[in-house]
């Protein structure tokens, strides 16, 4: 894979998640928030900010768990996993 390739995908995966992030803000209905966050967590983030926001989220989804809040555990394996792929990725440009 070219490094102008991985940069594309990088700015794709980028907007993919900035754009449900803006979806959840706008979210009106639990199925509109729940798509978007799907979304979300299906998006491999390539760069620096969108890798730090996923493992924020992350870190976030944790402590809520620990604290005894429902949590989708797939979701939270899901940002792990997109968080591990996306630092490879990373690295391999």
């Amino acid at each position: 894979m070219t490094s102008q390739t991985n940069t594309r995908r990088a700015s794709r995966n980028a907007d993919a998640v900035l754009a449900a992030f803006g979806r959840m803000d706008a979210a009106k209905s639990d199925n509109a928030f729940r798509r978007a966050f799907d979304a979300m967590t299906r998006a491999v983030p390539t760069t620096a900010e969108g890798i730090a926001r996923a493992a924020e989220q992350h870190r976030n989804m944790l402590a809520d768990f620990r604290a005894g809040d429902t949590v989708d555990l797939l979701a939270l394996v899901r940002i792990e996993t997109n968080i591990r792929r996306g630092t490879d990725l990373l690295l391999a440009a």
